[in-house]
């Protein structure tokens, strides 16, 4: 009764009623997408950024799930034809060691050409931006059309065992090339190896759906002039892969 007769107090109910709908406006911080939205506020900042510091700007979509299935089928395949059927073959049959050496290599042939033409495959590849580009696709749209050298790439690649590889690469160390059999149409010279590194992307733009769209075809026209301009100035670098389109080669 005495709880009762306190509720009834006019500023004892104002209190509750505005508590209780403070707790009705205040969000979950368990529910995910205000979690992510929450994630763009900084404190002591009115700037709502559409962007992360760097954003998806191409993706296979399920070509990254068939080629990683891919690169483990021909592996246990390999790994069947020389633990099982080669020895088996070799020493149940009358063809003999000529029976184990069949079988092993047409075990192992699929795997070492799949492990020559894969591994240039880019499955995903992330630009970083800057802090002014990361606030529209507009933005990053005026960033790729100048460029600078030193803006980063992301390129992740499948390993042989389905593993992703992430490799951070500078624009003005990739050039337009064409090698493997037109599996490579990027090579990365990197400053710290001896030895090159070779990529393929699809240069007519991103297969799936990504958050900022049409933003790797611009980065593959930027290399391919980049490529131009070296093998006019040098005179013995390699020719480019396509043509520069009309109107973007000045």
């Amino acid at each position: 009764m005495f709880i009762r007769a306190l509720l009834k107090q006019p500023h004892l109910r104002t209190l509750v009623n505005a508590r209780s709908s403070l707790k009705q406006r205040t969000p979950n911080p368990l529910l995910p997408w205000r979690r992510s939205l929450a994630g763009q506020f900084k404190p002591d900042s009115g700037v709502v950024r559409a962007h992360a510091e760097k954003v998806l700007v191409y993706y296979t979509g399920k070509r990254t799930l068939f080629l990683a299935s891919l690169k483990l089928s021909t592996l246990f395949l390999s790994c069947f034809c020389l633990v099982v059927a080669a020895p088996a073959v070799g020493s149940q049959t009358s063809w003999g060691a000529l029976g184990f050496v069949g079988v092993a290599l047409a075990g192992t042939i699929p795997m070492i050409f799949i492990q020559y033409i894969s591994p240039p495959y880019v499955t995903h590849a992330y630009l970083h931006l800057p802090p002014w580009a990361c606030h529209s696709t507009d933005m990053i749209r005026r960033y790729v059309e100048r460029l600078p050298v030193d803006a980063r790439l992301d390129l992740v690649t499948i390993r042989l065992l389905g593993r992703p590889k992430i490799t951070t690469v500078k624009v003005g160390e990739l050039s337009a090339t064409r090698k493997r059999l037109g599996c490579v149409n990027w090579e990365w010279k990197n400053p710290a190896a001896n030895k090159p590194q070779y990529f393929f992307v699809e240069e007519a733009g991103s297969p799936s759906n990504v958050p900022a769209p049409g933003i790797m075809e611009r980065i593959a026209r930027a290399i391919r002039l980049q490529t131009l301009k070296k093998a006019e100035g040098n005179g013995n670098g390699s020719p480019v892969v396509g043509k520069v389109p009309n109107g973007n080669a000045h």
